[in-house]
This record gives structure tokens, sequence and C-alpha cells, in this order.
């Protein structure tokens, strides 16, 4: 039923939020030679 979508983009969603912000952490330390700790 619809059900399997909507939690199936509901996955998608935490996914790609989780892949963002691991992502702006790894580009803000190699960009600005901050550690994780100064980058959080």
């Amino acid at each position: 039923g619809a059900s399997k979508f909507v939690k199936g983009d509901a996955i998608a969603g935490i996914l790609i939020l989780v892949i963002n912000v691991v992502g702006g952490f790894a580009i803000g330390m190699g960009q600005h030679d901050l550690l994780f700790a100064d980058a959080v």
C-alpha cells in the first residue's frame, strides 16, 4: 500500500540528511584544515 512508499521516503530523507551532514563536515574540514571538534 501507500504506507510502504511513505516509509521509503522517510528513510531516504533521513539518509540524505545524514549524508549531507557528514559531507558538510568532511568538506569544511578539508577546505579549512579544521579538526572535527572545530568543524562541529
